[in-house]
């Protein structure tokens, strides 16, 4: 089958839709199909996946201007000039797939799935969102060949309710990090003697301005100064603007000690890093809408390592009952 992956992203990327996409294309390559993966034009990124046709993205001076004002840090001037980049891009992207004939598109965006609708093609929408209602409407107005595929149970609890065919499609992680038991046997007495409690934290800080669960990692660094504890926190990830938010707030109540920012590693980095670790803390995003799966949930589970969660429904969706990991509250 000719399918086509479309991102609203770099591809390839060390982003988690990018660790996830490869893992569908390696899947779908598996299976004999061809795939061709559109995406925003990137510079050159190492892969471990071949077998694919890219075909991405050229910006001319008027995308470029776009893409720079919505790289700003600014939620209201970022979305407007975000939709007219997207607008552009998926213009091209439609008129390639009328020209292509793909038997499949794969996406990951409502607004894809929008805007190519009208192409005589079947379409797989990954839900990785709460769809609003007007969204609803329109997929229910729809006549063509659709498959939903949601990726948490709180999403597929809702699209029970609309009359179109869905597979659940939680996010998955390649098995090969998973934990063998030598690394856990080994891991057990050194955590037992360290002097210095060492807490990882992976993922994005503040992205579009809304807090991933920081504060958190904070109030624990102020715990531990209370009451004369040696630990480390590790943070791993966020971008330049992130990290200097971050900063000046550690800075100001005095807990930078505690802390060390690694910034944006690559996704082979973070992993190792969650290994190398003696607890992973999963915090709960201040986000009151996200419905997603998270994937660093099920990497912090197979790192081997304790890991201490947040209780929010996310990880409730993520993590069943036989899943060891420690709740704590906020």
């Amino acid at each position: 089958m000719k399918v086509a992956l479309v991102l609203l992203g770099r591809f390839p990327t060390d982003k988690a839709y990018g660790v996830t996409s490869t893992a569908t294309i390696e899947c779908l390559n598996s299976m004999g199909h061809e795939v061709t993966v559109y995406s925003f034009d990137s510079v050159p990124h190492s892969s471990n996946v071949d077998n694919y046709k890219r075909k991405a993205f050229k910006d001319n001076n008027y995308t470029n201007f776009l893409r720079k004002q919505f790289s700003k840090n600014n939620k209201f001037v970022n979305q407007i000039y975000w939709k007219l980049y997207i607008r552009k891009y998926l213009h091209w992207v439609q008129l390639d797939c009328r020209k292509e004939h793909y038997q499949l598109i794969w996406m990951r965006n409502f607004e894809t799935f929008q805007k190519l609708s009208l192409l005589q093609s079947s379409f797989l929408l990954e839900l990785h969102s709460i769809l609003n209602n007007q969204q609803i409407s329109f997929i229910k107005k729809y006549n063509g060949n659709l498959l939903l595929a949601p990726i948490s149970k709180k999403i597929k609890s809702q699209c029970e309710k609309i009359a179109t065919p869905h597979a659940f499609a939680p996010m998955g992680i390649n098995s090969s990090f998973l934990a063998s038991n030598l690394e856990i046997d080994d891991y057990l007495p050194k955590l037992r003697k360290s002097k210095i409690l060492e807490f990882v934290y992976v993922g994005k800080l503040f992205p579009g301005g809304i807090s991933k669960g920081v504060e958190t990692l904070i109030s624990i660094a102020k715990f531990a100064q209370k009451n004369l504890f040696d630990l480390k926190i590790k943070v791993i990830g966020g971008n330049e603007t992130e990290i200097i938010r971050f900063r000046e707030i550690i800075a100001r109540e005095n807990v930078h000690t505690y802390f060390e920012l690694k910034g944006q590693q690559s996704h082979e980095i973070a992993l190792r890093e969650l290994k190398n670790s003696d607890v992973v803390i999963l915090t709960k995003s201040t986000d009151p809408n996200y419905a997603g799966f998270p994937l660093k949930a099920i990497e912090a589970l197979a790192s081997g390592r304790v890991t201490v969660v947040e209780e929010n429904d996310a990880y409730k969706d993520a993590f069943d009952e036989d899943a060891f990991v420690i709740w704590f509250r906020s």
